[in-house]
């Protein structure tokens, strides 16, 4: 590998740190250690590093560091050193060092039983179709989370951080339709959260806009002596159904009117656990400086925390700390982001969970302090809210009697109700393609994919078990009666 940085300051004599962790490396490296060799030559760069410029020597030593990874196939070490050596490397050398870690990642694979070829092949088909149709999204893997997905950011956001393409001429231009931009989910638009949205308003949540709430923060400013309001905790919202806890996030991130990310976990094709960030409001960050996105405020929402796993090591205590842990990439921005945002006054954090999960202690510490706002099952007003909304988006639902269904809804999520309601809508769209007419959603289509959400002997299932016998018993009758007459 050439000279990164031929101008960049030499070493002093003072740095004698450097210097003997330069010597103690050797020495693993005699002794047959390379990766206790690696993490010391990175020991030697970090205090060979005047004020975040490294001199020639913590360069050459970063370098060795590089190489002992490689050398002994250690994929995430290698990542870890390449995120120190990047910045003084040439677009050549980075270019070489991508090509090593992509290598390293196929031997990684090779050795759970997967063909090379094959994955070869298959990288090979996703790079023609990234040429083809633009990246949608890349990965950066780590031990704890097999990678971290960074998607583009939404049409709203690409509106707002990027300037209007040209107009193009002739009349395929003419015919070509323009984006749809949805607008962002808030309290006004959401259906079914009465009661929640009300506690939120309580922390000061989409209140900002209300001169009487302002006029009480101004007062509360002069009588205790502050310039501003406290920051808010970070907000955990939990519910029976996880569904509905990221929806209500969505909503509370949307309330807020500010550039936010959203992190979840998703199974990606090779079946590892990947975080998935995704940029809403703002233009697109390059993945290594997330950070930026949220500095003058924002929302960071961490969908389904319950599910979330700890880095494998989050201390650096061996050797006395001197020795980072080998945390992947991506999992060490991730945990970076969270630790940032928590402690900026200006980004409000949202976590969601499973009322019957818990949090892992690791992420209970790094939100704290936190607020936790618990979403009940929806009340007789809200689940009529629910069924009177499905109604005006599928008109094939508003034969059914909505007194009946807010009866027979009771103590279901609201994610069960809107999704009895989608399979019963798409039973019925698949009987009207058969018989070639148009069929509407029927009672009892309905009542039968309710039964599969209540629970087993509750009042709901039996009253819904007695319509669909009862209506079925009709059906039987009418028929003898047609056979009679036949």
């Amino acid at each position: 590998m050439t000279e990164l940085n031929d101008s960049l300051p030499q070493p002093s004599p003072e740095n004698d740190s450097a210097q003997l962790f330069v010597k103690q490396a050797q020495e693993a490296r005699t002794q047959g250690n390379s990766q206790m060799a690696a993490h010391l030559y990175m020991a030697a760069f970090d205090a060979g590093s005047q004020e975040g410029q490294p001199t020639q020597s913590a360069l050459r030593s970063i370098r060795e560091a590089w190489n002992l990874a490689c050398t002994v196939k250690d994929r995430s070490l290698a990542e870890h050193v390449f995120q120190k050596m990047e910045p003084y490397l040439s677009p050549v050398e980075v270019g070489e060092c991508g090509k090593k870690l992509q290598d390293l990642a196929f031997s990684h694979l090779e050795q759970l039983g997967l063909d090379r070829e094959q994955l070869e092949d298959f990288a090979r088909a996703l790079e023609d179709d990234f040429e083809e149709n633009g990246i949608p999204e890349g990965v950066f893997g780590g031990p704890g989370f097999a990678g971290v997905a960074f998607p583009l950011p939404s049409a709203a956001a690409a509106q707002e951080g990027a300037e209007a393409p040209a107009e193009a001429d002739g009349p395929a231009a003419e015919a070509k339709p323009g984006p749809q931009v949805v607008p962002p989910l808030n309290f006004s638009s959401l259906v079914g959260y009465d009661d929640a949205v009300f506690a939120a308003r309580n922390f000061g949540i989409g209140r900002q806009d209300e001169p009487e709430f302002n006029e009480l923060l101004q007062l509360l400013n002069e009588r205790h002596g502050l310039e501003r309001p406290p920051a808010l905790d970070s907000l955990v919202i939990r519910a029976e159904a996880r569904e509905d806890a990221s929806r209500f996030a969505q909503a509370v991130a949307g309330e807020m009117g500010l550039p936010q990310i959203r992190m979840r976990l998703e199974e990606n094709m090779l079946g590892y656990t990947v975080l998935s960030l995704a940029i809403l409001g703002a233009p697109k960050a390059n993945p290594s400086k997330l950070g930026t996105v949220l500095e003058r405020g924002g929302v960071l929402v961490l969908e389904d925390l319950d599910l979330w796993e700890p880095p494998a090591v989050d201390s650096f205590e061996d050797l006395g700390g001197l020795i980072r842990a080998s945390v992947g990439k991506g999992a060490r921005e991730a945990m970076a982001l969270i630790r940032q945002a928590v402690e900026n006054p200006s980004v409000l954090v949202v976590a969601t969970s499973c009322l019957d999960s818990s949090v892992d202690a690791f992420f209970v510490d790094l939100l704290t302090p936190f607020t936790v706002l618990d979403i009940s099952l929806p009340t007789a007003a809200e689940r009529a809210d629910i069924w009177a909304e499905l109604a005006r988006e599928h008109p094939s639902l508003r034969s059914i009697d909505c007194g009946q269904l807010v009866r027979l809804s009771n103590g279901m999520p609201r994610y069960d109700m809107h999704m009895a309601a989608r399979e019963a809508i798409e039973e019925a769209y698949k009987m009207g393609m058969a018989q070639g007419e148009y069929v509407a959603v029927s009672a009892d289509n309905l009542f039968d994919k309710l039964a599969a959400y209540q629970p087993l002997g509750s009042k709901e299932y039996l009253e819904l078990e007695e319509n669909v016998i009862a209506r079925f018993r009709e059906g039987l009758a009418n028929l003898e009666d047609f056979l009679d007459e036949e």
